[in-house]
């Protein structure tokens, strides 16, 4: 299970200082992108409400607070946290294409694993894109000038795709969340010489309706984009990438 910490209001005062001495705003571009998270993550941070810890901590630490731990709501910190003992987490993977015709034999092994999973703290988590060549993140940055970081427990696929003549790569960073609910952080980014990304690059979410969840435009100093999910069992969405006359579009499903 994910392990995640909220900001207590002490501490959230103390970011607060720490942020407008860099002269950011609340909601500044500037600092979630260098920490590698979500505009909607940041605000979760501001509210005080639960988030992964790696993304905590980033937050924290590039906004000049080493001492995160400072700032953490003490009643929420989960119990290794606070006596330090260190713990091992496992990510269980099983990846690959599925042809229509196999998909009845995955649902079946996935029916003979769940009673053994309820019975340990792993949790299955489903989901499906409609196009191949997704891979690990390393495998498709391995010469990029620049490697996101993501959260170390999570499910982590990159697939590389070209926009004119540029290389850029997408990402998915799948973890559980509170409830039945999954988290997940799509991002693109730069795998070719540049450091940022196109500017005039035009990122957007739609949900199964074709309802606009997502639209983000990168600027001229933005080196990758990152929007956080929250989705539930079941649903489908679909992420569509612009630059110019050039256009992709990838869908997917929980």
């Amino acid at each position: 299970m994910a392990v995640t910490l909220s900001a207590s209001k002490q501490g959230l005062q103390k970011v607060d200082l720490a942020r407008k001495k860099k002269g950011w705003k609340a909601t500044a571009v500037s600092w979630y992108e260098a920490a590698n998270t979500s505009a909607a993550t940041l605000k979760r941070f501001r509210q005080g409400k639960p988030i992964d810890r790696d993304v905590f901590v980033a937050i924290c630490k590039v906004v000049g607070i080493e001492n995160w731990e400072d700032i953490v709501e003490k009643s929420t910190t989960q119990p290794f946290e606070t006596s330090q003992v260190a713990q091992v987490q496992w990510v269980l993977v099983l990846s690959g294409k599925i042809e229509d015709d196999d998909k009845v034999k995955a649902d079946l092994i996935l029916s003979q694993l769940e009673p053994l999973i309820k019975e340990s703290n792993l949790i299955i988590q489903r989901f499906e894109t409609a196009e191949g060549n997704w891979k690990p993140v390393s495998e498709v940055f391995k010469t990029a000038t620049r490697t996101p970081a993501f959260r170390s427990n999570a499910i982590q696929r990159s697939k590389q795709i070209q926009l004119g003549d540029r290389t850029l790569a997408l990402l998915l960073d799948i973890a559980s969340s509170e409830g039945e609910e999954t988290s997940v952080l799509l991002g693109i980014y730069s795998t070719d010489m540049q450091i940022y990304l196109p500017e005039g690059l035009n990122f957007i979410v739609f949900s199964e309706s074709g309802e606009t969840l997502v639209e983000i435009e990168a600027k001229s100093d933005s080196q990758g984009i990152v929007q956080e999910l929250f989705l539930q069992p079941g649903e489908h969405f679909s992420l569509e990438v612009s630059l110019n006359e050039f256009r992709i579009t990838e869908d997917f499903a929980i």
